[in-house]
This record gives structure tokens, sequence and C-alpha cells, in this order.
């Protein structure tokens, strides 16, 4: 006969089953019944160090309510000092950190008190952004200067900035507020399935705009709920399937995609991004163009395949990270190579025809400046 504790525990189970199962049939149903709309696409644009300075200046100087900055690596004096200019008095301030303890120590000594650690958790933020009320600015690398090898002071800005689309703030607000949960630990964990926190954004219900369409995608493979995440995409993405390759395919980044053996050995089955380039390669009926800036010549290699080819960033052009992908574009939070990996960054997947040609316009402007490696190298 069952105690009155294992009957409790039981009902609490199935109540939980429950739960889950209609929240899964009432997302399922509401992306199939419906999209969000809003009423414009993010702002790409490509920019030097100080532009964007200029810009995040003017935007602190119009704060209304709060701001959020997602620093989580090494931050240049000359960044420090522009975010000193924020009004903490009257202005609500939080800094999200990564696990840098001179990081933490030197935005304390220069008056930031709101700070949020990552703690134990395994899935850390590799994120750059700044949230200022209800505009968000994506920044790969905007923060890292001379400390991290490769990414001068004088780089090249990838700024996204997301205004006038509520479906997407409300997804990217969702994201943070689910990765802080997970700081706090388990006593709250079970919150982590609200309605609140889940996805707003997704592959099966993008954000529409007139006739394009944006939605946002997280990287690692950790679980974030209802969330699709790097690796789901990028399988979709890159079809190996020989009636259905993608016909153009160019990448902008620091290093070329790669994870550490142990994570392709853990997650055998699962293709990854390095594994399906090389298969996409090796078809050779697509149009491949590498734009990379460390570690470039070990791709030697793929020049020996007719549709691809591969050149060198020099260190003013490093920085972007982004990949063309026929009618779609990705930009990723942090260098694709990363995107596999347990760090956490926040990406978008975006189908426009006036950003693809932008981007497409700019990716040309720097290939064109940028040498060729000979298979002798």
């Amino acid at each position: 006969m069952l105690l009155k504790k294992e009957v409790y525990l039981i009902g609490m189970a199935l109540s939980a089953i429950v739960f889950l199962a209609s929240t899964l049939v009432s997302v399922s149903n509401t992306a199939i019944l419906s999209h969000d709309h809003c009423d414009s696409l993010p702002d790409i644009q490509f920019l030097n160090r100080s532009e964007v300075h200029t810009e995040l200046n003017a935007a602190f100087s119009n704060a209304k309510e709060s701001i959020t900055i997602i620093l989580t690596s090494y931050i240049l004096d000359e960044e420090l000092q522009l975010l000193k200019t924020i009004d903490q008095n009257k202005i609500k301030t939080e800094v999200i950190l990564g696990n840098d303890d001179n990081l933490e120590s030197k935005l304390r000594d220069n008056g930031f008190k709101n700070l949020v650690k990552p703690g134990s958790i395994k899935n850390t933020l590799d994120l750059n952004a700044i949230r200022v009320d209800n505009t968000i600015y994506l920044l790969p690398d905007y923060f890292i200067g001379n400390k991290t090898e490769g990414i001068p002071s004088t780089s090249m800005i990838q700024r996204i900035k997301i205004e006038n689309c509520q479906p997407l703030y409300d997804d990217f607000i969702s994201f943070l507020d689910f990765y802080k949960l997970q700081i706090e630990g388990s006593s709250r964990y079970k919150e982590s399935y609200s309605q609140s926190l889940i996805a707003h954004s997704s592959a099966v219900r993008p954000t529409i705009v007139g006739e394009s369409s944006v939605y946002a995608f997280h990287s690692s493979m950790s679980q974030m709920p209802f969330r699709i995440s790097a690796h789901d995409v990028i399988n979709r993405s890159l079809n190996t399937d020989i009636d259905a390759v993608p016909k153009k395919l160019w990448l902008y980044s620091t290093q070329f995609p790669s994870i550490p053996q142990e994570e392709r050995i853990k997650n055998i089955g699962s293709p990854d991004v390095f594994l399906l380039l090389k298969a996409l390669q090796f078809l050779n009926q697509t149009d491949m163009k590498y734009l990379i800036f460390k570690d470039a010549p070990r791709l030697v290699g793929a020049d020996d395949y007719p549709s691809v080819e591969v050149r060198t960033l020099s260190s003013e052009n490093n920085g972007p990270s982004f990949m063309v992908l026929d009618d779609e574009i990705f930009f990723f939070g942090h260098d694709i190579s990363y995107i596999e990996g347990d760090l956490l960054s926040y990406n978008l997947r975006i189908n426009d025809k006036t950003i693809q040609n932008k981007t497409i316009e700019f990716f040309n402007s720097i290939w064109a400046k940028s040498p060729h490696i000979n298979k002798s190298d």
C-alpha cells in the first residue's frame, strides 16, 4: 500500500508532466497558427570603434529608464570611460559578467555596483551586448582590444541594433532572464518553464517584417527552454543532400569552425559545423569563400577544390562573424569557431534582400583587398 508521501510525490510528478505537455502543445499550436510581426528588421552596420563609441555615448545620454551591459571579456580603458558616463543614480544599470575576476574588480573600483557573476554554471555567456531601454546593441568583440591576440583597438565592429521590434526584444530579455535564473541555482530552476522564458522567436516561428523574416538562436548545446540551438540551425541549413546543397556559402570569421575532439565524440551522430563544411567541400557544388584571420594557412588544402577559396583578414578588418548562405545570413554573437562548445551566445538569422545585398557588398569590399593563400604557403 502506498504511503501518503509516495502518493504525494506521484501526484506532483503527474502534474508536472501534464503541465509540460500542455505547454508544448500550446507552443506548437502557436508556432503553426501565427507569426509575430514587428516594424523593422535589425539594423546591421560594420563600423570602426570610434563610430560605435559615438553612437553608444548618445544612447546613454538619452536613456530614460534602465541599461543592461553584457560584458564577458576584457575591456579597453576607452570603453570603460564610456560606460562611466552612465548616470547610475538616475538610470538603473546592471552589468552581466563572465568569469574574469580582474574585470569584476576593475568595474567595482570604477563605481559599478550591480554586477551579475556566472558563479559555477557550465555554460557561461560569451557575448558583448548593451540594452538601453527598449533598444539592443549586439557587439561581438567590441570590448575586446589589445588584450586579445589579433583584435586591435582599431578593429572592425559588427554592430547589430534591434529596435521597434517587440518580439525580438522580448526574446533577448527572456534569454538573459533564463541565464540569470541558472546562476541563482536549482532552487528556482522550476520557474524555467514559465511562459515568459520560452523563446519568442524560432526557426518554426520567425518574426515577420513585410516579406522578410528574422529569428534568434543560441550557441552551445546547453538546455534552454524551447529555444533552438546553433547546432540544430546549422545542421538544418548546411544541407549535404546531393540534390539540395547550397549554391553559395561565404564565411567571415576570426577562426575556422571547429570544436574540441571530446565534444565531437560526445555528440557523435550529429555532424558539427566543421564536418558539414568539409562535406560541402567534397561535394564541390557550392561557391565557398572563407575570410579568416587566425590560422587561415591551415585551410590551404581547401584550395584543392575548385569551388573553395580562402583569403586572410588583416587585423583591422578582423572582428565581424557572419555567414552568407544563399538567401539567408547568419550573424553570430561570438566567433563561429565557438558555436558548438560550452560558451553561450546569442545569434540571428535574417532573410532579407536589402540586408543580404549590403552584407555581400561589405564582404566583397574586404575580399578584394585581402591576400589569397597560395598552396605553397
